[in-house]
């Protein structure tokens, strides 16, 4: 799971983006789309250590049954 500084270098991404955008049009689409990531960093960000980690062991352990299937290796 990326990390709320992650989050915020696409957002920042984003926000180069809309800087050079040619159109109106784009350029709001694409702060809106900065204004999501960071809004998902905030939301990261609120979550406990220890949330992060129950989450991130749950992904792990769906990824490790789906490598673990008959036929995979």
């Amino acid at each position: 799971m990326p990390s709320p500084d992650e989050y915020r270098k696409i957002a920042e991404t984003y926000y180069r983006f809309a800087r050079k955008a040619k159109t109106e049009a784009d350029r709001l689409a694409l702060l809106d789309l900065a204004k999501s990531w960071l809004e998902a960093a905030s939301r990261e960000e609120a979550k406990s250590v220890p949330e992060r980690r129950r989450n991130w062991r749950a992904r792990a352990a769906r990824l490790e049954r789906v490598f673990d299937r008959p036929g995979r290796r």
